[in-house]
């Protein structure tokens, strides 16, 4: 049997060799692949990958440039409300070459722009650098000019280790003059970027930006607040400023109103004036009076001249004075001319006439008798004073004389509903149009609780539920002007942008009429006319007047009985041809003839030398 033996090898083909061939190949390949691609990189790539390294060693932040807040001028294009220049300082981080960071800040501390102990700013970088590697750290706010001036002479600013940005502030060079109207500005507070319905937040407006808080600086907003712009910065490792992109802020419109400057100055100081010389008089005949309201009104345009609400307080302090003028008895933040509620008394009584006329109740030459106690009711008889008048009144004497008897009759005759819905169609207790928020008023209606039938005879002589504004008393007085055509007020006249181009403007247009036109409302205009001459404060101007007092009584009693009364004056003139309305409100006036000094300082600052020159030969 033969005996096996493993083979031996031979010289013919060794698998095992074959594969380490194939391997080495391989590796030679993906070898040569890897210097090849390194190479392509290191030389052809060279400049891309040395931007990529740059870019990673760079940071990019964005500073913010507020826009400049449009002006509020007056019909004339005076300044009422302007930004002034002040500056922020922010220190750039990090220190850009050639500057250090040390020095700038010993630098900072000799002009007081930093605590000499430095411990704040110690603590502000720790903070800064925790969370970001560059921007700017706000280091002061608010400086002024010579501030700005002096830190530029430090070349701090050139070298790039602090930013001085621009910011306005509001200023109101005449302060005292129209608070109430021009209004305030203010940060937006937390309670309105929380609001769901957030106009600003979905506009884009930063969440610290300054907006209009109040008044006409909130009204027109949109257009005075401008679009702010952005400085985007990059810098390297080294902290230099490798480039900077600028989208530059847009300024805000300026606003010009109807507003009347000088005019409203001069009735300011008719109304101040006034006030004073009754506190001189008896007490219940105005010795109380503070406060009151007066407005001037184009008829043709229904633009408001003048708007003067007093006491005031000065926009440029009532931040710091806001705690006093909280506490102030007489209530100097309440807006009266739009928000202060009045009844209108006597003054009410052309509305009962045009009611009465429009439906047919009376005629002019229908009489009513005068005879000092109304008798309709057994259980409810008011009085007249019958001052000057009795007997038979037709409606021009009752409109001379302001008698009650007349319209306790015609009212009651003439029905509640009907003559205050014409009051209303004249602007009592009714929208006036104007920009700012107001007093929404009220009348007397049969639906209100406490109806019963003599207050119909108090509604119609302007008592019973009815209060209104002196702006609602402004816009009745243009109606009655206007033959029941009623415009709607207004504060603003345009928009312009800073290169004088108009962006806005206002379009006047009728906010609502009473029925009659001239038939009804001329007997009234004519009665007014005749109520003017009865007021020796208004006699013997070269300019005829058409107004009607009223004396509402207040609900506090006067020294001696009796109640203690408001002045109400409307008026309009010339009363050929209309061109201005008034109204005027004193509380605790002492009665509507105390407001007629009022009335008559305004026609003379309207008609100047003329009217002034008339007056004083009276």
């Amino acid at each position: 049997m033969a005996r096996g033996y493993p083979p031996r090898p031979g010289r013919g083909k060794q698998p095992g060799k074959g594969r380490l061939t194939v391997l080495l190949v391989v590796c030679l390949a993906v070898f040569a692949l890897f210097v090849g691609r390194l190479a392509w990189m290191q030389f052809a790539q060279a400049d891309y990958y040395a931007e990529k390294v740059a870019q990673a060693s760079q940071t990019t932040y964005r500073v913010p440039i507020p826009a400049a807040r449009g002006d509020i001028v007056d019909a004339n294009g005076g300044i009422l409300a302007a930004d002034t220049t002040t500056y922020d300082l922010a220190l750039c981080l990090p220190a850009p070459p050639g500057t250090d960071l040390a020095q700038t800040l010993d630098t900072l501390r000799m002009y007081n722009l930093i605590a000499p102990d430095g411990e704040d700013v110690e603590t502000q970088l720790a903070a800064f650098f925790s969370v970001a590697s560059a921007g700017e750290l706000p280091l002061a706010e608010d400086l002024d000019a010579t501030a700005a001036a002096a830190l530029y002479e430090t070349g701090l600013p050139q070298r790039g280790a602090v930013r001085l940005v621009a910011r306005g502030v509001r200023q109101y060079p005449s302060g005292t003059l129209l608070p109430h109207t021009i209004g305030t500005t203010g940060p937006i507070t937390a309670e309105q970027w929380a609001a769901g319905d957030y106009a600003l937040r979905e506009a884009g407006v930063a969440m610290d930006a300054t907006i209009g808080q109040s008044g006409l600086e909130l009204a027109y907003d949109a257009l005075l607040r401008g679009r702010d712009g952005t400085l985007r910065v990059t810098v390297d490792a080294d902290g230099a400023r490798t480039a900077e992109t600028l989208v530059a802020p847009e300024p805000g419109a300026t606003l010009q109103l109807t507003i009347d400057a000088a005019l409203q100055q001069a009735v300011q100081s008719a109304l101040q004036t006034r006030i004073a010389a009754l506190q001189q008089r008896a007490a219940g005949d105005g010795r109380e009076c503070t406060a009151g309201a007066a407005v001037v009104v184009d008829v043709a345009t229904g633009g408001i001249l003048a708007s003067v609400s007093w006491p005031g307080y000065d926009l440029n302090r009532w931040r710091a004075d806001y705690a006093a003028l909280m506490a102030d008895p007489a209530t100097p933040l309440l807006d009266r001319v739009c928000r202060g509620l009045y009844a209108p008394g006597s003054a009410f009584k052309p509305a009962v006439a045009a009611a009465a006329l429009h439906h047919g109740v009376i005629t002019p030459q229908n009489t009513v008798a005068c005879t000092g106690r109304y008798l309709y009711y057994s259980g409810y008889q008011p009085r007249c004073l019958q001052i000057s008048h009795s007997g038979p009144v037709n409606l021009l004497a009752a409109l001379k004389f302001s008698c009650n008897i007349f319209f306790y009759d015609v009212g009651r005759r003439t029905g509640l509903d009907a003559f205050s819905r014409t009051a209303q169609a004249l602007g009592l207790g009714a929208d006036t149009g104007v920009e700012l928020p107001s007093a929404e008023g009220a009348l007397t209606w049969t639906t209100d609780p406490n109806y019963q039938s003599g207050l119909t005879l108090q509604a119609a002589i302007g008592q019973g539920n009815t209060a209104v504004t002196p702006l609602q008393l402004a816009a009745y007085a243009t109606a009655l002007a206007g033959n029941g055509v009623r415009p709607a007020l207004h504060y603003a006249r345009r928009a312009l942008s800073a290169d004088g181009e108009t962006l806005w403007e206002y379009v006047p247009h009728t906010q609502g009429t009473a029925p009659g036109g001239a038939a009804v409302f001329g007997p009234i205009r004519e009665g007014m006319v005749e109520m003017s001459t009865t007021l020796a404060a208004l006699r013997g101007l070269p300019v005829t007047l058409a107004c009607k007092t009223g004396s509402p009584q207040r609900p506090e009693r006067a020294p001696g009985g009796g109640y203690y009364t408001n002045s109400v004056l409307i008026g309009y003139f010339p009363a050929e041809a209309p061109r201005y309305a008034v109204s005027v409100v004193l509380e605790y006036g002492g009665g509507g003839a105390n407001a007629a000094p009022v009335l008559r300082d305004i026609l003379l600052s309207l008609y100047g030398e003329q009217a002034v020159v008339a007056a004083s030969s009276l």
